[in-house]
């Protein structure tokens, strides 16, 4: 009998090890055309049925396997506190159906975190060996060149899909929006530059045996780089720079031999960074200079009746002043629209304080917000914003959502985790 059950257990703690790869590559690639949400109901159905799949192989390993010992980690009491503030602001949302689910095309909702936490502690308990751990960062990485790849099929014209909201300049591979596809690679690129850079640790006879893995990943790196540029998004721009700059000077501080792979990673990336900021429809710095205004001329005044015009919200509205810095900025632009999303937060912040509005629930109130803190003028030419259903910055978002206990522990569970 314990024979049999040490093969169950066995057999499932490497069908667990299958599916944890199974997610980091069929979750990022999978999308259905059937669907009229391509890519986003696509993948969060992925995460579910993944997720399932593995609760239920795990649940099979604890009953034949009574000597389990769950791994604990240095974020456990923050997580803690962070999804026991998630659940009750759910519970006690403006509408706990959409907080439970998530808001259609974004399902960012209870379920879908609760999902992410479980993958999280099923990686910790059963990814134990370097070997294993080796194996899912080259899924994950394997994962990004493949839709990088697509990527670049896609700027060049070579699409077996005909998108309806595609743009050369800004491509979104096997996720549907530009700024999700560049968030995923500025996450996966530090791991193929970790994977290429790692061997300069370690002894030259291991080395000699895996040189050709060594610049397999410098190619992957530079795929996945190339990528990035074609996505031609800012905040993730700087993101980048935050992120892989650290790892950069960490990396050339711990080597003390070979440090020539680490220069021609560097000096290929500055010269591909180069070449498509040179061109115009890639560079991300005319990206950032597109949105200030490009004309001396003052805007109309805000308190001009003739120049008021009716914005779509069902509400009496009354002129409001623009901020200063608003108008450095063009109406067109979205810099200019973001100003008043944080304007509009900091309104709903003030009336759900405590716990917020509820998870992925800002759709519902933020319009009338919205015309608390701006009116539209005759040079906008029309209403500049359209319907949204987040505030586009993280720290405001969580603050609307979960309140100011949901940002504490948000902070918390970031603090711990970098220490």
């Amino acid at each position: 009998m314990k024979s049999i059950s040490k093969k169950i257990t066995f057999y499932c703690d490497k069908l667990i090890i299958g599916l944890l790869l199974a997610s980091v590559i069929i979750i990022p690639l999978f999308f259905d055309i059937r669907l009229y949400s391509v890519f986003d109901l696509s993948k969060v159905m992925a995460l579910y049925l993944l997720t399932i799949a593995i609760l239920v192989v795990w649940s099979v390993t604890l009953i034949f396997k009574h000597d389990f010992k769950f791994s604990h980690t240095a974020i456990d009491i923050s997580l803690l506190a962070f999804i026991f503030v998630f659940v009750i602001s759910s519970v006690l949302s403006i509408n706990p159906i959409m907080s439970l689910f998530g808001t259609y095309k974004r399902f960012e909702g209870l379920t879908a975190t609760l999902c992410y936490i479980f993958l999280f502690y099923a990686t910790v308990n059963f990814v134990t060996t370097r070997k294993r751990l080796y194996l899912l960062v080259i899924a994950i990485v394997a994962g990004a060149t493949a839709s990088s790849i697509y990527g670049i099929a896609q700027h060049l014209g070579f699409d077996i899909f005909k998108w309806s909201s595609f743009e050369a300049r800004r491509v979104f591979s096997t996720f549907g929006n530009p700024v999700f596809f560049s968030a995923y690679l500025v996450m996966t690129l530090p791991l193929a530059v970790a994977l290429f850079l790692r061997y300069s640790f370690q002894q030259k006879e291991a080395v000699s045996k895996s040189v050709h893995f060594l610049w397999i990943f410098f190619v992957l790196s530079a795929i996945i780089y190339t990528t990035f540029w074609l996505t031609n998004t800012r905040a993730c721009f700087v993101a980048l720079l935050g992120g892989l700059s650290p790892l950069l000077i960490l990396i050339f501080k711990k080597q003390t031999t070979e440090r020539y792979k680490f220069l021609i990673l560097v000096i290929s990336f500055v010269l591909i960074g180069i070449f498509f900021n040179v061109r115009h429809e890639t560079s991300v710095i005319k990206h950032f200079a597109a949105d200030l205004q490009t004309t001396n001329n003052p805007p109309a005044s805000p308190f001009k009746k003739e120049g008021m015009e009716s914005v779509p919200i069902s509400l009496k509205q009354q002129t409001h002043q623009r901020p200063w810095f608003a108008n450095k900025f063009s109406v067109a632009g979205s810099s200019f629209s973001r100003i008043f999303q944080y304007l509009a937060a900091t309104r709903i912040i003030k009336d759900y304080p405590a716990l917020g509005i509820g998870p992925d629930t800002i759709g519902i109130v933020y319009q009338k917000n919205l015309a608390k803190v701006f009116s539209s003028i005759e040079s906008d030419k029309g209403f500049p914003f359209p319907r949204q259903d987040r505030i586009h910055n993280d720290v405001l978002d969580t603050a609307v959502t979960r309140g100011i206990f949901g940002l504490g522990t948000y902070i918390w569970l970031l603090t711990a985790f970098s220490v």
